[in-house]
């Protein structure tokens, strides 16, 4: 007889497997626990809450920004840290899938009978059986997976919070660096002031005042030295806080 085969891939997950969603939250709040732990930062960047953040950025950095407000910004608002926080949702993702079958298939058999006669139409139901198998396999690979992503997040916390403990100080420093240069070059130029009056009067030589001059110029130097590295370390800043590389507004309140 000859045999006319035709197969149609349709979805029964609503009749036979229920509805499969994905819902990470639980696992938000997982990593929020496990951060907390190793930080003592209680409230952490969150996808479920993301609409909130810019306005828990701008409440932390009014009024000056403390040490603590600093890494709570960061791990609010880092956007690699951010991206830590959507890959704990696939991972979640990739668990649900892990516990799906595959999408059974029906079939159809047309035999049309070689001397005639009425044809005869065979339908057959297929289910990939080895999937029954493999799914706790494959679910305990990915939990171990997912598990993996939410240990990683809590690392790149405490990874986070230090690098803005050492960009915050070192702003600070730099800050009072550049101050001191302020001052010092105010200094150098009241003694080039007093030098050139002296010069002119007589008193002192032409090298005695020229090496007044080269301290002068050393000291500006010095300034401009310390106005850069200041700027640099203040851009570094905003980058970790994940603020806007030309922000210079921040103001740290420690000492």
């Amino acid at each position: 007889a000859c045999k006319l085969i035709i197969s149609l891939g349709f979805l029964l997950g609503t009749s036979i497997l229920g509805c499969a969603t994905v819902d990470p939250r639980t696992d938000y709040q997982r990593a929020d626990g496990l951060i907390a732990e190793r930080t003592g930062v209680k409230e952490v960047y969150d996808p479920s809450a993301d609409e909130t953040v810019e306005q828990k950025v701008a409440e932390l950095l009014a009024d000056g920004l403390t040490l603590d407000e600093a890494i709570s910004v960061a791990l609010l608002n880092n956007h690699g840290f951010q991206a830590l926080f959507q890959d704990i949702g696939v991972s979640r993702a990739d668990v649900v899938q892990a516990g799906l079958v595959s999408n059974p298939s029906l079939s159809m058999i047309v035999q049309f009978p070689e001397g005639g006669g009425r044809s005869k139409l065979n339908v057959g139901f297929a289910q990939q059986l080895v999937d029954l198998w493999q799914i706790p396999v494959r679910r305990r690979i990915a939990e171990a997976q997912l598990e993996q992503t939410l240990l990683e997040a809590a690392r790149r916390a405490v990874e986070l919070s230090a690098e803005v403990k050492t960009m915050y100080h070192r702003v600070l420093t730099l800050q009072r660096a550049e101050a001191i240069a302020v001052e010092n070059l105010h200094l150098v130029d009241e003694s080039l002031k007093l030098a050139k009056a002296r010069f002119d009067a007589g008193e002192t030589s032409q090298l005695d005042f020229n090496l007044v001059r080269a301290v002068s110029f050393d000291a500006s130097l010095e300034l401009l030295a310390a106005k850069r590295d200041h700027r640099v370390a203040r851009i570094e800043l905003a980058r970790a806080l994940g603020l806007s590389r030309s922000d210079q507004s921040l103001t740290l309140v420690e000492t």
